[in-house]
């Protein structure tokens, strides 16, 4: 459907309504879920539409990529260090550039912070050894990912007053 172009990092496909489809029959929770954690993108009927039940992916049990928001976070962090770092390919490889680079990094982080991509993140630029005159860098990046909300959970007591 395309959904996948739209969402920006930090969010997922979970409960995302679907404009202009309509499902030719329900399917029950418990096999909506099943289908969903088996990687099958699965979509249930709700008051405002037909909407995504899971942004699950089909991953192996250890992978940290089992959604969506994880992926689409990633992919959004790598494609703006390789843009940051571009304009500096080509330059001397000095202790000047290096800083240079990651003060334009951490910049580039702060700005996914503050658009709630990234909740945290820690870095490094580290220079490797040249190899017949050809520098390069290594930027090991550790972040923490905004999770995706799951599930609302809630509890409910009758009284006769309060």
């Amino acid at each position: 459907a395309g959904l996948l172009t739209t969402i920006n990092p930090g969010d997922s496909t979970t409960n995302v309504v679907i404009p202009r489809i309509s499902l030719p029959f329900d399917v029950k929770k418990t096999k909506l879920d099943e289908l969903a954690g088996a990687g099958y993108v699965m979509f249930q009927q709700k008051t405002r539409g037909a909407t995504v039940v899971s942004g699950e992916l089909a991953t192996n049990i250890n992978s940290d990529y089992d959604y969506v928001s994880t992926t689409i976070i990633v992919a959004s962090v790598i494609e703006t260090i390789r843009e940051v770092a571009d304009p500096y390919i080509g330059r001397g490889l000095t202790e000047a550039t290096t800083a240079a680079l990651n003060t334009a990094i951490e910049s580039a982080m702060n700005l996914k912070v503050t658009q709630g991509a990234v909740v945290k993140f820690g870095f490094s630029v580290l220079t490797n050894t040249t190899i017949n005159g050809k520098g390069s860098l290594s930027i090991p990046i550790t972040i923490i990912p905004p999770f995706e909300l799951r599930e609302v959970n809630v509890s409910m007591k009758l009284a006769l007053d309060i």
